[in-house]
């Protein structure tokens, strides 16, 4: 009997952990409309990395860079920083500054499967833990719409291709660092190109667009 219950407990226990995910009820996939302080800046964006449930770039951004004084750099939050000097050498091309969602944080481990972000080996099940503007689901049931064209069955299927094969084996995320992803990651320069970034060079946060 007690060796019944002993399997059973297990069974439940690995159940339970196999079914772990990390949650985020407190970031909001709109942004707020904000009157912005005096010692808040406001910014533009000139591309689409951030297009997901809000379109950033079509909005005057207001980043407050008191925010982080404190140290409490949250998951979810949309960060304007700049890039380091590496990544600037490597793509020249590129705007000296972005704003970005931080999706692990310092002594983290993170993992990417079929664009599916992990999280300490747990499902980031939040609306930024995966492509919000390429949705393999979405996107295989738009494939099996009639009456689509041929090249619309073809882009459709390219974009699933893409999609699938973003996988990132784990790293750890090292003290003082931020992983950060783009909304849209087909159009986003992010850390799963260049790797983590460092904390300081984090300008301030994206606390809303203006009023």
């Amino acid at each position: 009997m007690w060796r019944l219950l002993a399997i059973v407990a297990a069974v439940f226990l690995i159940a339970g952990c196999q079914n772990k995910a990390i949650q985020d009820p407190y970031t909001l996939p709109k942004l707020q409309q904000v009157e912005p302080a005096e010692h808040q800046v406001i910014v533009r964006l000139l591309n689409d990395a951030m297009l997901g449930k809000e379109v950033y770039s079509l909005k005057d951004l207001v980043v407050d860079p008191e925010s982080y004084k404190n140290g409490n750099i949250q998951r979810g939050d949309v960060v304007y920083f700049f890039y380091p000097a590496e990544v600037l050498s490597k793509y020249p091309e590129i705007e000296l500054q972005q704003a970005l969602r931080v999706v692990a944080l310092s002594g983290e481990t993170i993992s990417m499967k079929r664009g599916q972000v992990f999280i300490n080996g747990d499902k980031l099940d939040a609306f930024y833990g995966k492509d919000m503007n390429n949705d393999v689901k979405v996107l295989k049931k738009k494939l099996k719409e009639p009456d689509l064209f041929d090249f619309e069955k073809e882009n459709f299927n390219n974009l699933i291709r893409t999609v699938e094969s973003e996988n990132l084996e784990e790293q750890i995320v090292p003290e003082g660092m931020l992983f950060l992803l783009g909304d849209n990651r087909m159009r986003a320069l992010d850390s799963y190109f260049f790797g983590p970034i460092a904390e300081e060079n984090i300008i301030g946060k994206v606390i809303g667009y203006t009023k």
